[in-house]
């Protein structure tokens, strides 16, 4: 914490804005069923007797009781953001987790074997950067869409993919400074 209380003028307040910015969103998702106005994949105001009386107005603009208006299928788009975050925390977690599980030990184990199996694995995580990131993503969860399906794990998969190299790279360094060293 010590490089986040010495931070002085912009970087101070870029900082605490992003701090803030994710802690709202990571909120946003804990409460979202106390914070929607609507379930996600609401359509109507009331149920009775199992069916649907009052729909929602299709593609409506925002109001008072739709504050980001309704989509085409008459759902509302404010409750479908709120419920949103927590599909995209999900996605995010399972990303940084997968990515840490794999690039560590890849790194972990290039910089300290070196040689043939060093060059193989740079190899391919400097191939991995050459890509733009999102096209690579992208590219990535089409080629899964037909094997696991679409999905907060097919994302989460191919988000992880582009971020291994980075993970990757920072371990593999600090591997081989220690490596290097005396003791």
């Amino acid at each position: 914490l010590g490089p986040l209380l010495e931070a002085r003028g912009l970087a101070r307040w870029m900082v605490w804005i992003g701090l803030g910015l994710v802690l709202f969103f990571v909120v946003l998702a804990v409460f979202a069923p106390q914070i929607a106005p609507y379930n996600w994949n609401q359509y109507c105001a009331h149920l009775v007797h199992g069916a649907c009386t009052g729909r929602f107005p299709k593609q409506a603009a925002p109001s008072g009781a739709h504050w980001f208006g309704t989509t085409v299928e008459s759902e509302d788009v404010l409750s479908r953001v709120v419920f949103g975050a927590q599909t995209a925390i999900e996605v995010v977690v399972l990303a940084v987790i997968f990515s840490v599980c794999v690039g560590v030990p890849l790194g972990l184990l290039a910089g300290y074997v070196g040689g043939w199996l060093d060059r193989v694995l740079v190899l391919i995580m400097d191939a991995l950067f050459a890509f733009p990131y999102l096209l690579l993503a992208i590219a990535i969860a089409f080629l899964l869409e037909n094997k696991i399906g679409g999905g907060v794990m097919t994302a989460a998969i191919s988000i992880t993919v582009v971020y291994i190299p980075q993970y990757f790279r920072v371990v593999r360094n600090s591997m081989i400074t220690v490596r290097e060293e005396l003791y």
